[in-house]
């Protein structure tokens, strides 16, 4: 194939892969599956409007600083993200720049590029032809298009800007262009340094918690390639990533009045071994878990969320991955492999065992069934690292399996095989059930129209208590959750002098109205009727008794 033609078809495949990734803002309307989402967004466009992440909810002064939605939290009455501050200051920035539509469609760019750089880092290790096959199949890969669809997630963003500064230190491009030039400089020979580190840093600042795979990858590295490592180049990145990332502990200080806080809490919380995630794993370390496993530590736990998101949930990847690293092995005794294979393989052995049992000890309950295995699930997208890794030994299995062919044959396989292989994937990332895009594109539509008859219903200055619905109905509609709560009731209690107040979740059987009506409510002063059902939940007014 001629450099034009390949030029093309990358060209080609990276704006179909961008429309593919950007299915669900081109078509559904622009709310979202996961109150998360819904956080990075509006606060996105708060700080494009504002230059502020927060805002102030009058209610909070009398309600007790419990009037938001799950994925915010409130600091001395004002309201913040409930989650790292990176992605909707920068989504914000952009979209002050460009307007804020944008929001919707720079994690779909990003992750297309990253793609692109990552065939490009793995052709530089491996070869040009096992570069091209990893940036395809990570730009096809399942787990990595679908966390691409989800445009105000962190995951995918992080990922590629981390790409992007390995990029910039390994291929140099910098460096390619001052020699083509003859420029010579004091900074010239360290501009991709500068870059990488400056690039790792925001990658940080995005999600600051997978610092802790980074130094593990980290120290994988150093010790396979200690000798081989430019250190000098090295320290450069180090100290300009530490620049980048240095203003997080200022605005973690401003925001939340902690520099080494976020939106999920203090950095060394740790968690409660009462809980059944905390694991046995917890006890042997000891007063060192909230440090190195802030999640818990529960081996077993982690073993069956591997093989429950890790293995079975995409087979054939699994099949296709395993059938390459047995290829490997047998190869590694007949011939010594490469240093970049080895160190490779280290890197990419050690994250994963770590991203496993760092994020497989905890239990996420993402759906309201705890037993449904859904491809919205949190283990997949904190796994995404290892589906990335996961590319290049499949890559290379295709590579050798195209060298057992005729050469006049080898293009036309190479097609076909990535051709199925998109195939699968499109029908993975938009059939799967629940929560696969067709299904959270039809989710969408539904929230739109239930969302528009309830502002009908409900006057603009009202508090509405939910479970779930806070993702659709805010910042419309002030929201307090959840319904099950003493301190929602004591809340409702008190501001319902001062404003309506309604409750929308699920139907109430009328022996749970009746323990309302007749227990519950009344020492508030309360009482509680149905105002319409819409679907299968319905609207229900608190009143005055």
């Amino acid at each position: 194939m001629s450099r034009f033609r390949y030029r093309s078809a990358m060209v080609l495949a990276a704006a179909t892969f961008f429309f593919g990734y950007s299915f669900l803002p081109l078509s559904a309307p622009h709310t979202f599956n996961s109150p998360d989402e819904s956080a990075n967004a509006y606060f996105a466009s708060v700080f494009a409007e504002s230059g502020r992440l927060w805002f102030l909810e009058a209610l909070n002064f009398e309600g007790e600083d419990m009037i938001h939605p799950r994925s915010m939290r409130v600091v001395d009455h004002f309201t913040v993200p409930g989650g790292f501050l990176g992605l909707p200051l920068l989504y914000g920035a952009a979209a002050k720049a460009v307007g804020l539509g944008a929001i919707f469609y720079i994690t779909p760019l990003l992750a297309v590029l990253a793609a692109l750089a990552w065939g490009a880092l793995a052709g530089r290790w491996f070869g040009a032809r096992i570069g091209v096959f990893s940036g395809a199949l990570l730009l096809a890969h399942p787990a990595w298009w679908y966390e691409s669809a989800r445009t105000l997630m962190p995951n995918v963003p992080f990922l590629a800007l981390l790409i992007f500064g390995a990029a910039m230190f390994w291929l140099r491009p910098f460096s390619a262009y001052f020699a083509r030039h003859a420029y010579r400089g004091l900074v010239a020979p360290y501009l991709d340094d500068i870059f990488a580190g400056m690039l790792v840093g925001l990658a940080l600042f995005v999600r600051p918690s997978e610092a802790y795979w980074l130094a593990v990858g980290g120290l994988a590295a150093a010790v396979v390639l200690r000798r081989d490592l430019p250190w000098k180049r090295l320290i450069v990145a180090v100290v300009s990533m530490a620049l980048a990332f240095a203003p997080t502990f200022i605005l973690n200080q401003a925001i939340y009045g902690n520099p080494l806080a976020s939106g999920y809490g203090s950095a060394f919380a740790g968690v409660s071994t009462e809980q059944p995630s905390a694991g046995r794993g917890s006890a042997l370390l000891g007063s060192a878990t909230p440090y190195l496993f802030p999640l818990g530590l529960a081996p077993r736990t982690a073993l069956r969320n591997a093989f429950t998101y890790g293995i079975a949930f995409f087979p054939w990847w699994s099949a296709l991955v395993a059938a390459a690293l047995v290829a490997l092995v047998r190869q590694a005794r007949r011939r010594r492999p490469s240093k970049p294979a080895v160190a490779y393989a280290a890197v990419a052995a050690a994250v994963s065992c770590w991203l496993l049992l760092f994020y497989g000890s905890w239990i996420f309950h993402d759906n309201p069934d705890p037993g449904a295995v859904t491809i919205g699930s949190s283990y997949l997208r904190y796994w995404l690292p290892i589906f990335v890794f996961s590319t290049v030994p499949v890559a290379w299995l295709a590579s050798a399996g195209l060298d057992r062919l005729p050469a006049k044959r080898r293009l036309a396989a190479a097609a076909i095989g990535l051709a199925a292989f998109f195939a699968v994937s499109a029908a993975t990332v938009f059939t799967a059930p629940q929560e696969g895009l067709l299904a959270v594109r039809a989710s969408l539509v539904g929230f739109e129209k239930t969302a528009a008859e309830i502002f009908e219903l409900t006057p603009k200055k009202s508090l509405i208590v939910v479970d779930r619905a806070d993702k659709f109905l805010f910042p419309e509609r002030s929201v307090i959750v959840p319904l099950r709560s003493e301190a929602t009731y004591r809340v409702v209690s008190k501001l319902r002098k001062t404003l309506p107040i309604f409750y929308y979740g699920i139907t109430f059987p009328d022996e749970d109205l009746g323990y309302l009506n007749e227990i519950k409510l009344p020492p508030l002063g309360l009482g509680i009727e149905p105002v319409k059902a819409i679907g299968a939940e319905t609207l229900y007014e608190f009143i005055a008794k």
